[in-house]
């Protein structure tokens, strides 16, 4: 007790007990990475931890997009009697239905990653006499699809075309003698007959 006096009039004061009281109130929440990123169609974990102290009974954690500003998702954490404790998250599954809540830590899951969810959230935890927040920034990496060399391949061996730089040495041997004997037959042939005729007028 902290006694006060002043002009002959004894003020009674609680001061001590109420800033000690204070003093091991205290709320924060803290986000383990400031900056997460992934791609279209995964999912992404915007990590946070929260402590309380004192324990309360009555605990909201709120995530929301800055980028526009717009509520995601809150769960209320309520613990009764016996150590019975409630948790309700409004809405199910969050905005889109892609969004989840650790209510054990505060951290945020979105499923199914969009472009428009790149830009900046904020989460908030409240209780009966305190809030903290934390902001986390989200990257949406778009990835080119990669290039299909093998149906590139299936097409180009449709086409009526030779490479001979994709064809083994023998192959390549058989190739090239077999043309050269190929001009050298038809060359004889026409040769012969040639002759012939003449042979014919000659008679």
């Amino acid at each position: 007790m902290c006694m006060l006096q002043l002009t002959g009039i004894t003020w009674v004061l609680f001061g001590c007990f109420l800033g000690s009281a204070l003093a091991l109130s205290t709320l924060s929440i803290s986000a383990r990475q400031p900056h997460v990123s992934g791609t279209p169609n995964s999912s992404v974990l915007l990590s946070t931890s929260y402590s309380t102290l004192p324990h309360t009974d009555w605990l909201q954690l709120k995530w929301e997009s800055l980028t526009p500003k717009t509520d995601l998702i809150k769960c209320t954490i309520r613990t009764m009697e016996l150590e019975n404790v409630y948790i309700n998250t409004y809405p199910v599954g969050g905005r889109e239905g892609r969004m989840e809540i650790v209510p054990d830590n505060g951290s945020l899951i979105i499923h199914r990653l969009k472009m428009s969810d790149m830009g900046s959230y904020q989460v908030t935890i409240r209780d009966s006499s305190a809030s903290a927040s934390a902001i986390i920034s989200v990257t949406v990496q778009d990835i080119d699809a990669p290039v299909d060399e093998e149906g590139e391949a299936n097409v180009s061996s449709h086409c009526f075309c030779l490479n001979i730089s994709n064809i083994d040495l023998p192959a390549s041997i058989s190739i090239v003698l077999g043309s050269h004997l190929l001009s050298i037959f038809i060359t004889v042939f026409i040769v012969f007959g040639q002759l012939k005729k003449k042979k014919c007028w000659s008679s």
